[in-house]
């Protein structure tokens, strides 16, 4: 019974030790523990919008910000949704609901985070 316990942990910790990730890291992920929590997810987000759509850097998006220079699709239809005072800017708690949504949406196990293929593309970092 000793051996084939000693085995079992042998095999184990042979397949830990040359397990390769599945990418090399995903963006956002502060705990580095290869998948994104909601607070990871909606942070990473927000900030990443913050620094390259908030062009006069005032912490709110005007329409044009929030929708480059589109006026369809899915930022579009986020302002719409997600403009609570309907002052046609999107301020951080309404672009923190828009990417709350979005976890929801990509959280198909309702596990609370993403792993797998429900993390965005776009978030998965390239070896």
């Amino acid at each position: 019974m000793l051996k084939k316990s000693f085995s079992l942990v042998t095999v184990a910790l042979v397949a830990a030790a040359f397990a390769v990730p599945a990418h090399a890291g995903v963006r956002g992920d502060t705990d580095k523990d290869g998948s994104l929590s909601m607070e990871e997810f909606v942070i990473f987000n927000a900030e990443k919008d913050q620094k390259q759509r908030d062009r006069n850097k005032d912490g709110v998006f005007t329409a044009e910000e929030w929708n480059g220079p589109t006026k369809a699709g899915f930022r579009h239809d986020m302002l719409a949704r997600f403009d609570a005072n309907g002052d046609n800017t999107m301020d951080a708690a309404e672009v923190a609901e828009v990417y709350m949504f979005a976890f929801g949406r990509r959280d198909s196990n309702d596990d609370g985070s993403l792993t797998g293929s429900e993390i965005p593309k776009h978030l998965i970092k390239k070896k």
